[in-house]
């Protein structure tokens, strides 16, 4: 088998195991053991670390990028709920670059009636905050949320 043919073999295979399995697959697959070790000691829980161009970091490979999401979705075959839940992110808010947060919003305000208008506006009307909602539980809140509220209320994290 070539080089090739296991990297394909492996990808396949990858996405068939469960997200533990997969997880741990390409945690070992991008650092070795050793690297594991030390990610996982160093690595803070719950916040996003950016290079000094604004990318933010893959937990998984240490690698930046503009769309953190879609290099993990695509090279390490996690979903988002998975990836963010593994790492403490909140699974509602996107992992961006500014630039590309910036791409984005400009293309929302090109399309604005058609996005927002219809989309939000009238469209979401039946998913917004209601009197006497539950809203979310302590445990359902990810650490990035937490230490969020924490630092808005002055609270000690």
């Amino acid at each position: 088998m070539g080089v090739f043919e296991e990297e394909v073999y492996i990808d396949t295979l990858s996405t068939m195991l469960s997200f533990p399995e997969r997880l741990n697959s390409t945690l070992r697959s991008c650092d070795g053991m050793a690297g594991l070790t030390n990610k996982l000691t160093t690595m803070a829980y719950g916040i996003i670390e950016y290079d000094k161009e604004g990318k933010p970091k893959c937990e998984i490979c240490g690698k930046y990028f503009h769309r953190v999401i879609t290099h993990v979705r695509q090279k390490h075959f996690l979903t988002t709920r998975e990836y963010k839940e593994a790492y403490g992110f909140d699974v509602k808010k996107g992992i961006c670059s500014l630039q590309s947060k910036e791409k984005s919003h400009n293309a929302v305000m090109a399309n604005f009636d058609r996005v927002v208008r219809q989309n939000l506006m009238e469209g979401g009307k039946h998913s917004r905050f209601q009197k006497g909602g539950s809203g979310r539980t302590k445990e359902q809140v990810s650490e990035q949320t937490r230490r969020m509220l924490m630092k808005r209320f002055d609270l000690p994290i």
